[in-house]
C-alpha cells in the first residue's frame, strides 16, 4: 500500500517534466527574446525603485549634490567659453583646465596686453548673472592691485556676493578706488559685505543705485559706519534705493570729503523730515581752520555736484535746505520735485546770489518739471549767475510771458551760457518772442522739442550769430519757409521737417567707425594665427634644447617678472607654459 501510494504520489510530479522535455530530448527549452516584454519588466522596476523609499546616508546625499552641481557649473563654462568664439585649439585648452576662474582671467589679461609686462588696475564683470559660480571664482583670483571693480547688472548672483565678502574681510583689495554693483539686487543676504566696506581705505567711488528694494535699515546703518571711515571717498551714488526716514544715519555719516552725491528717485525722503535736517547739516559749509581763518574767511566746503531729483522735496524742508548749499556747488538738480512752494524757490535765488558773489559759481542747473508758477520762475530766473553753462527748464508748462520776459532780461548778459533746455513749456509764438530775441552769442545749443505753436518771427535775428545746434524745434511753419530765409540763417545746419541733419551725419559717421573696429579686428585675428603657428614652433625648440619660459598672447620672457603675476601658475623650467597667441582673438570685455 505504501509502494502504490508513493507510486501514485509521484506520477503526477513526473509527468510534466516529461511533457515539457519531450520535443528537445529530456532538456528545458530556451524562452524566445520578447523586446516589448523586457521594456515591460525595466518599466515595473524602476517604478518599484522610485516607489521605494530612499536609503541614501547624508553623506551619499551630499556627494550626489555636490557632483550634480559641479556637473551643471562645467556646463555653464562650457556654453560661457563657446560664448568668447576663439579658434578650436585654444577651445581645447581652455576646456580642459581645472581652474575656470583662473584661465579665463588669463584670457583677459592676454587680451588687454596686461599680463606680464603690466598689473591688472581695471576688471569689469557686469551683465554675468547666469555665471554666478564662475564670477564667484573670478573675484577670489582678484589681485592686491586692483583699482576698478564693475559689478554692476548681476542680480541672480549668490555665491559671487559671499566670495566678495571674504575678500573685502581679508583686506584682499587695499588700492581699490572704484566700486561699481549697479542694479544687482542686494537683500539682507546678499549685502553682508558692507560692514567691511571699511577696509577699502583707498575707495572714491561708490555706485549703489538701484539695489534699495530688498535691503534693511540695518543694512543701511552697515553701510552706514563704513562710510564714515572711507575719508577718500569722493562720489556716491545711491539713487533710487528707497530711502525713507529709517536711513537718517546714512546722510549723518557721509565723509566731508565728498564732491558728488546723487540720491536722486528716492520718493520716500519726502516723508523723512529728519533725513533732510541731517542732509542740510552735512551740506553746511565747514568753518576753516584756526590757521587758515586769518588768511582767508571762505568757508571750507568740498561738495561740487549735488543731485536732488525726485525725491519728494518740499515746503519748510526745501527752504531750509536750499539756503544751507555750500558756495562749492557747481551742478544741482532739483527735477521733478513739483512741491517746492514760493519760500523754496526764494530760498533758491538767495544760495545763487551769495553762489556768485562768495564761491565758484553755480555752472549747472537742472529744474526740469518742477511745476514753476511764472512768479517763481521769475525769482529764480533775476538770480541766475552770471558764471551758469547749462540751464534746464523742460516740462515747466506754467510760465507765462512774464517770465520768459525775465529769463531774456537776464540771459542778454550773459556771456558763459551754452545750453538752454526748453522743451515741453508749451511756447507759442508770443512766449518765444519774449525771451529768443535776447538770446547771448555764447549759446550753442537749444532744446525746444513739443513746442508746436512756435511762430517764425524769432527767426529775424537767428542770422547774427555763430554756428548753432536746435534739437528738433517742429517749427509747423518751416514747410512755409523760403530758400533765402534759410540762407540768411548761416549759422544753423540744415533744418528739415523740423529734425537736425546732423544727426543723419553722426549716424553715418558711427556706422563708419563700426566698420572699421571690423576690420581691424579681423586683422587682428588673422595676425593672432600667424603668431600663433610661429610661438608654437619655437615653444617646439624651446622645449627640445630645454630652456624654460612663459608664453602668454605672443609675449615671452626667460625669466618670472617683476610685476605682480595674479594667476598664481608655477614657472617651468624646463619647457614652455601658457596659451597661445590666439587668446587675443578671445572677445569678452
Amino acid at each position: 500500500m505504501e509502494g502504490g501510494a508513493c507510486g501514485s504520489a509521484g506520477a503526477p510530479a513526473s509527468a510534466p517534466q516529461a511533457t515539457r522535455g519531450a520535443g528537445n530530448g529530456g532538456r528545458r527549452g530556451k524562452r524566445k527574446y520578447h523586446p516589448q516584454r523586457q521594456d515591460r519588466r525595466a518599466n515595473n522596476q524602476r517604478k518599484d525603485e522610485k516607489n521605494e523609499p530612499t536609503t541614501e546616508t547624508p553623506k551619499e546625499k551630499g556627494e550626489h549634490d555636490e557632483k550634480k552641481e559641479k556637473h551643471e557649473v562645467a556646463l555653464r563654462e562650457r556654453a560661457f567659453a563657446k560664448a568668447l568664439d576663439p579658434d578650436p585649439q585654444l577651445l581645447r585648452k581652455f576646456l580642459n583646465q581645472k581652474d575656470f576662474g583662473r584661465v579665463w582671467l588669463t584670457l583677459h589679461l592676454s587680451r588687454r596686453g596686461l599680463f606680464p609686462s603690466r598689473p591688472l588696475l581695471e576688471l569689469n564683470l557686469s551683465s554675468l548673472g547666469p555665471y554666478d559660480v564662475t564670477a564667484a571664482e573670478m573675484i577670489d583670483s582678484l589681485p592686491f592691485c586692483l583699482q576698478t571693480l564693475k559689478l554692476s547688472r548681476n542680480p541672480r548672483w549668490l555665491f559671487s556676493w559671499k566670495v566678495l565678502t571674504k575678500v573685502f574681510r581679508l583686506k584682499r583689495l587695499p588700492h581699490l578706488r572704484s566700486l561699481d554693483v549697479y542694479d544687482c539686487g542686494l537683500n539682507e543676504g546678499t549685502a553682508e559685505w558692507f560692514p567691511y566696506l571699511e577696509n577699502c581705505r583707498e575707495l572714491r567711488d561708490l555706485k549703489l543705485s538701484r539695489n534699495g528694494r530688498d535691503l534693511k535699515p540695518y543694512n543701511w546703518r552697515q553701510l552706514a559706519r563704513s562710510l564714515s571711515k572711507l575719508t577718500e571717498l569722493r562720489s556716491l551714488l545711491i539713487d533710487v534705493c528707497k530711502l525713507g526716514w529709517c536711513e537718517t544715519t546714512l546722510f549723518r555719516s557721509l565723509p566731508r570729503n565728498l564732491q558728488t552725491l546723487s540720491i536722486s528717485g528716492n520718493l520716500n525722503l519726502g516723508d523723512a523730515p529728519s533725513c533732510w535736517e541731517a542732509l542740510s547739516v552735512f551740506v553746511r559749509p565747514v568753518p576753516p581752520p584756526p590757521e587758515a581763518a586769518a588768511a582767508s574767511s571762505a568757508s571750507v566746503s568740498r561738495l561740487r555736484v549735488l543731485d536732488l531729483g525726485g525725491c519728494g522735496l518740499k515746503g519748510q524742508d526745501a527752504e531750509h535746505l536750499l539756503k544751507c548749499l555750500p558756495g562749492s556747488l557747481t551742478k544741482l538738480s532739483l527735477s521733478y520735485n513739483d512741491q517746492i512752494d514760493m519760500s523754496g524757490w526764494k530760498g533758491l535765488a538767495s544760495f545763487m546770489e551769495k553762489n556768485e558773489k562768495g564761491g565758484e559759481g553755480l555752472k549747472e542747473l537742472l529744474l526740469a518739471y518742477c511745476g514753476l508758477s511764472s512768479e517763481a520762475a521769475g525769482v529764480v530766473f533775476a538770480a541766475l549767475p552770471g558764471c551758469l553753462r547749462k540751464l534746464e527748464v523742460r516740462g515747466n508748462k506754467r510760465i507765462d510771458v512774464k517770465g520768459w520776459t525775465a529769463l531774456g532780461a537776464k540771459l542778454q548778459s550773459h556771456t558763459s551760457i551754452y545750453e538752454l533746455d526748453v522743451s515741453d513749456c508749451a511756447i507759442d509764438g508770443q512766449k518765444a518772442a519774449a525771451f529768443v530775441p535776447h538770446l547771448p552769442l555764447s549759446l550753442t545749443v537749444i532744446r525746444s522739442r513739443f513746442n508746436d505753436g512756435m511762430s517764425d518771427s524769432h527767426f529775424d535775428s537767428l542770422h547774427k550769430r555763430p554756428r548753432m545746434y536746435m534739437d528738433n524745434w517742429r517749427l509747423t511753419f518751416l514747410q512755409k519757409t523760403s530758400a533765402e530765409t534759410l540762407e540768411e540763417i548761416g549759422g544753423l545746419v540744415e533744418l528739415t521737417g523740423g529734425h537736425n541733419s546732423a544727426k543723419k551725419e553722426k549716424k553715418k559717421r558711427r556706422a563708419m567707425r563700426k566698420k572699421a573696429e571690423q576690420q581691424r579686428r579681423k586683422e587682428a585675428r588673422a595676425a593672432a594665427k600667424e603668431n600663433d603657428a610661429a610661438s608654437s614652433s619655437s615653444a617646439a625648440a624651446a622645449a627640445a634644447s630645454g630652456g624654460g619660459s612663459l608664453n602668454l598672447s605672443g609675449v615671452s620672457t626667460a625669466a618670472p617678472p617683476t610685476g605682480f603675476y595674479p594667476l598664481g601658475v608655477s614657472w617651468a623650467s624646463s619647457a614652455s607654459v601658457g596659451l597661445p597667441a590666439a587668446a587675443a582673438a578671445a572677445a569678452w570685455l
